[in-house]
């Protein structure tokens, strides 16, 4: 034993005495009759605590010894049915709250998605993002994980019909306010945000229809593609059931030809562009107003190349055949007169002969001087004079006067000589008149008279 050594035996302290030592010694540290903060206690991992020296591990975590100090992130000592051992928090719990969110400073900037190109328009009143939705929880990894853009935290609104402003989460626990661009839906004026299903066209993006099965709105398809509506394809012209490059209104046009769905080809013509061509039943070389391809009375062929049978205008009224009909005679621009009406397919009996949407009667109706034949004179602006009686031997007479030029408009007897003198209706008979000449000074013209029927065209 060296100088300044002490013996211990039980509680009984033996020791040299010198001028440093007074004869106290001082158990050493650690001691069980002077334990230390860093000595360990007896009780076993699992059993409650206030303070690391009770227990044997020298861990005191959560009330409880511990199998370690169990003082990091999202970490306990005192979950149900691992008391002792320090185990991860389970994901999605957080009850010592150790994930918080903490709320960015006014000037810390921040805001997500895209830019709409500055036509975005702000609410009255401003926004109000809420950082407490934010807070994570523990994610069963001994780590916080807090929730990404998916999770809005403020009130959601249209800014235009493209974009909307959304308030949502940043995966660091702070609510920032952002413009962003919708995917799919319209984001209409009074909207909560960019659309989540539709009813119509204007409820989804440009770039996409409504699909009224689903009531959702899908991507435009290309050309060639089945449609069933031109707000289907992204051409804008669904053409016989499938999306095509245009209107496909050239003759004979179709979006369907072998090798070429989807963009618009004449099939008619294998050598160049098609025209179409109209029945000329009746062979007045004028082919049919109403004929069409679904009625068989229109054709495709090469331009310039009529199908036998058919021509390239379509003006003719009434087309018909020819050995059973009145339709030779019906074509534009006849020029005879006709007793008896016509009835086309479907329309009703008509005297339009030459197809101008009107009715000309052959023989005049002159209802003035009540159907006298006789002599005009004066001055038309003064009202013209007529008298029956002629001033010169051999004067023709007639049905209405005649007005001469400027500057005195004379009235004269170059109007009209022959006229029926009453209303007479298409194909019915009247009398007709027509005015002779005068015999001799003083005397009333010779008329004649016959009763003919009324011809129209």
């Amino acid at each position: 034993m060296v100088a300044g050594a002490a013996l211990v035996l039980g509680h009984v302290s033996v020791g040299c005495v010198g001028e440093d030592n007074p004869g106290v010694v001082t158990p050493p540290e650690g001691d069980a009759s002077n334990p230390s903060e860093n000595s360990p206690g007896a009780k076993d991992n699992g059993a409650a605590c206030t303070v690391a020296t009770e227990c044997a591990s020298g861990n005191c975590a959560d009330g409880v010894c511990c199998d370690s100090p169990c003082d990091g992130t999202c970490e306990k000592c005192s979950l149900p049915g691992s008391t002792g051992r320090c185990e991860a928090i389970a994901d999605g719990e957080d009850p010592d709250d150790e994930c918080p969110t903490t709320p960015l400073s006014p000037d810390a900037g921040g805001g997500s998605g895209g830019d709409a190109g500055g036509s975005f328009v702000f609410p009255d009143g401003g926004v109000a993002p809420d950082d407490n939705q934010c807070a994570g929880k523990c994610n069963g990894k001994r780590a916080c994980a807090f929730a990404g853009s998916e999770r809005t935290c403020g009130t959601a609104f249209c800014g235009s019909a493209t974009h909307q402003g959304r308030a949502s989460c940043d995966g660091k626990g702070h609510c920032l306010y952002g413009i962003e661009e919708c995917s799919a839906y319209a984001c209409s004026d009074g909207s909560p945000g960019c659309k989540t299903m539709c009813t119509g066209e204007a409820d989804c993006l440009p770039t996409h229809f409504c699909d009224a099965v689903s009531s959702t709105c899908k991507p435009k398809v290309a050309n060639g593609s089945a449609c069933s509506s031109v707000a289907q394809c992204k051409s804008g012209f669904c053409i016989d059931q499938v999306c095509c490059n245009d209107a496909c209104e050239i003759a004979g046009g179709t979006c369907k030809a072998p090798g070429s769905v989807g963009s618009c080809r004449c099939s008619a013509c294998a050598t160049g562009p098609c025209e179409l061509f109209y029945r000329d039943e009746d062979g007045d070389g004028y082919g049919d107003s109403k004929g069409t391809i679904d009625n068989g009375r229109a054709a495709f062929g090469c331009v310039g190349q009529p199908p036998a049978g058919f021509v390239a205008n379509k003006d003719d009224c009434y087309d018909g055949n020819p050995t059973t009909t009145v339709a030779a005679s019906v074509r534009p621009n006849q020029t005879g007169y006709f007793a008896s009406s016509y009835t086309p397919p479907g329309g009703v009996p008509t005297f339009d002969y030459d197809c101008d949407g009107k009715v000309v009667k052959e023989t005049e109706e002159i209802l003035e001087h009540a159907g006298a034949c006789g002599y005009c004179s004066g001055l038309a602006l003064n009202g013209c004079s007529f008298s029956t009686k002629c001033s010169t031997k051999g004067q023709r007479s007639n049905l209405s006067c005649g007005r001469g030029g400027p500057p005195y408009f004379v009235c004269n007897s170059d109007g009209t000589t022959v006229g029926f003198t009453s209303v007479v209706a298409c194909g019915v008979a009247g009398l007709r008149k027509i005015c002779g000449t005068c015999p001799d000074v003083g005397q009333s013209p010779s008329v004649t008279t016959s009763t003919i029927t009324q011809r129209c065209r």
